[in-house]
């Protein structure tokens, strides 16, 4: 059985969601399931690509080096951006590579959510973070923009 994970970033970043995200995709890989790890690259000195404790994990670029060392993640800035392209590298992954599950840990919005507009018909589990209820909140956490599309 193949699981893709996706996030906005690397499961082998520091931080809750990131650390939480690692142990499930960990021990389903040592479990037997083959676990892909689709996120962007949010350090410049991330590879785009590895393989760690039977986990591949695939880093895609959301922004140019020179710009990701100025506003570095998780600025609401780079993460708008990582939740924004993030989609269009899961469509462009899932027209080579078929998965049987896709679990996703992104906040706020779900990215897969787009895939029914594509005929894609996939089993996804989202898991949702960071979703406050008050607009002010949402600005505060996301910036203006995509806090307001974040809020509706």
């Amino acid at each position: 059985m193949r699981i893709l994970f996706l996030s906005q970033s690397s499961p082998f970043r520091e931080g809750g969601i990131e650390t939480r995200s690692r142990e499930i995709a960990t021990r389903m890989a040592r479990s037997g399931l083959e676990v892909v790890y689709l996120c962007a690259k949010t350090r410049v000195d991330e590879t785009p690509a590895e393989t760690r404790d039977g986990v591949k994990v695939l880093r895609k670029k959301i922004l140019p080096d020179w710009l990701l060392k100025k506003i570095p993640f998780p600025h609401y800035f780079t993460l708008a951006w990582a939740n924004l392209l993030m989609g269009f590298h899961l469509l462009l992954l899932l027209r080579k590579e078929s998965f049987d599950a896709i679990r996703e840990e992104i906040g706020p919005v779900p990215v897969s959510g787009f895939l029914a507009f594509f005929g894609i018909a996939t089993r996804r589990v989202a898991i949702v973070h960071g979703l406050p209820g008050k607009f002010g909140d949402w600005r505060k956490l996301y910036g203006p923009i995509f806090g307001l599309y974040g809020y509706f």
